[in-house]
């Protein structure tokens, strides 16, 4: 099979241009990214990653303790015992790196499109993905979600491989380029939509005349995608439940089938136009700074946006759209088969980083597409990217904003906790029943604090080193109570944590005085009357 390029006119010449928009590129991301790195930390899972470094002795131990929690992706656990048993306490340092690694993807990723799309729609795509305002774990839970920034690296690599491969016809790139898409999906399995681009972009690359047989692309680059899913399904449907517990994701519903696909709608028809709405009020001179670079960069590369194309290049810019199309369409499959429902907001919105990258893809695709238009369509076409660009960004920045809030809030609580364990002499068989805001105050779309039963008593320990024989967490100021019930002398809550009645303890934190109370229940009926309480605010 033959292979060659006409990209003729696809984008224009790299000179100072270029330069200017890549240096533009980077002011921005720095404004996005920069003040996370240096006052965030983490939430949620995160302290539990750290916890379980700090209770294993060498990196098998640490690795080998995942299981079966991870046994439906056995390379998730990877990258996260590697950045624990590194980094330990060093917060920052899990930002950096998450952040770089996903930076990192994206950088490959425009380079890989290269030959399909202008530098413009090239720049959009980052400054786009970058800012994935509904999917905020991905960026701010920077040690669990490692599995996923680390899986779109290795898909990233893959597509890189795959399309070096169509120029030299080098076999081991053919090998790596695969091989790295089955650690990407025994990583996490969220790049699951972006395989279009994997399948069907090797055909954008070869001249008819070196597409001699529909068969032999199957075979080359279609077969070995199927291949891997078929293996990957047989891990965890056949293979590692005779030796392990598996906790697949995979749990397809036929009758949640339309529910799933509406969320996945809802977002663009309902939820991403409601975060730009909500982020209006926020609009202040430093968004105004980054709206200012945002329209520098399109005023700069617009003008090299409209260029006459030949043929092919029109068939390319058709081609890729229809491509990214596919992908985006795609994507609503991370919920549909996970029998999930698809929400932007809180520790759940992890689940839609994938859309974010594809739409990201797809609006680039977009504008590229619009070289060919029009020059009033052009316009109009950059327009709206500007738009979405900006309240994406902006709705990036707050919620960016609110969980540095979150941070300083969680470090705060902890040291006070500590300090009343320290004043009241409690020891290590009191348990603690911690009602702690859920949410930052006066949060923009549910930023995280203390949300889990396992977050705030390992968090306890990681930061003060004070430790206590159990916790749940509730908000009863968001009158979220988790489900608090009483049974055989044990209070449990919904997540599955539970505190015995003896030795039992309050933390009572309210956020508007952010002063907190340790308070004795001596019995059973003195977390009733609490909890009656709770109930009639």
């Amino acid at each position: 099979m033959s292979h060659s390029f006409n990209t003729t006119g696809i984008h224009p010449p790299i000179g100072k241009v270029s330069f200017l928009g890549w240096f533009i590129v980077a002011l921005i991301v720095a404004c996005l990214y920069s003040p996370l790195l240096l006052n965030g930390g983490i939430i949620t899972d995160d302290w539990g990653d750290i916890f379980a470094s700090i209770n294993c002795d060498t990196f098998l131990q640490c690795y080998s303790d995942w299981f079966p929690l991870f046994s439906n992706r056995p390379l998730a656990p990877l990258p996260i015992t590697l950045s624990t048993r590194f980094f330990g306490t060093h917060y920052s340092l899990y930002l950096l790196t998450n952040s770089a690694i996903y930076l990192g993807a994206l950088l490959i990723t425009a380079r890989t499109f290269n030959p399909f799309l202008n530098l413009l729609s090239r720049l959009i795509f980052i400054v786009l993905a970058a800012a994935p305002c509904v999917a905020m774990p991905v960026i701010v839970s920077p040690i669990n979600q490692l599995t996923a920034t680390v899986a779109f690296l290795y898909w990233a690599a893959s597509l890189h491989m795959v399309m070096k491969y169509c120029q030299s016809g080098s076999r081991y790139r053919y090998f790596f380029a695969y091989l790295f898409l089955l650690f990407g999906f025994l990583t996490y399995e969220i790049i699951l939509p972006l395989l279009f681009f994997t399948a069907f972009l090797p055909a954008l690359l070869i001249t008819p005349k070196g597409l001699s047989s529909w068969l032999k692309y199957f075979i080359k680059f279609i077969f070995p995608i199927l291949a891997i899913l078929v293996l990957v399904i047989f891990w965890q449907k056949v293979l590692a439940p005779y030796f392990m517990e598996v906790y697949s994701r995979l749990n397809f519903n036929p009758a949640h089938f339309s529910r799933n696909l509406f969320t996945w709608i809802h977002l663009f028809i309902a939820q991403l136009p409601n975060l730009f709405i909500k982020s209006i009020p926020y609009i202040s001179y430093n968004a105004l700074v980054l709206f200012s670079l945002i329209a520098s960069l399109f005023w700069i590369l617009g003008s090299n946006n409209g260029t006459n194309l030949n043929k092919r290049a029109k068939a390319l810019n058709v081609l890729f759209l229809i491509i990214s199309t596919g992908a985006l369409l795609s994507s609503s499959l991370i919920f549909i088969l996970t029998d999930e429902s698809a929400v932007s907001w809180g520790y759940q919105a992890r689940g839609l980083s994938s859309t974010w990258f594809a739409l990201a893809i797809w609006v680039a695709s977009i504008v590229n597409f619009s070289q060919a238009m029009p020059k009033i369509l052009r316009i109009v076409c950059l327009f709206i990217t500007l738009f979405l660009i900006f309240f994406s960004t902006l709705s990036f920045s707050i919620q960016r904003d609110k969980y540095i809030e979150s941070w300083q809030l969680q470090m705060y609580i902890l040291k006070e906790i500590d300090s009343l364990i320290q004043k009241n002499n409690i020891g290590n068989d009191a348990s603690i029943i911690f009602d702690v805001p859920q949410y930052t105050p006066n949060n923009y779309n549910r930023e995280l604090v203390f949300s889990q039963s396992w977050d705030l008593p390992v968090a306890l320990i990681i930061a003060t080193g004070n430790k206590i024989h159990s916790g749940v967490v509730i908000d009863s100021r968001a009158m979220s109570l988790q489900g608090l019930r009483i049974q055989n002398y044990n209070a449990f809550v919904n997540d599955g944590g539970k505190v015995d009645l003896k030795n039992l303890w309050l933390y009572d934190f309210d956020p508007s005085t952010k002063n907190g109370s340790l308070i004795f229940l001596k019995n059973q009926v003195a977390l009733e009357d609490q909890m009656i309480r709770w109930q009639s605010h």
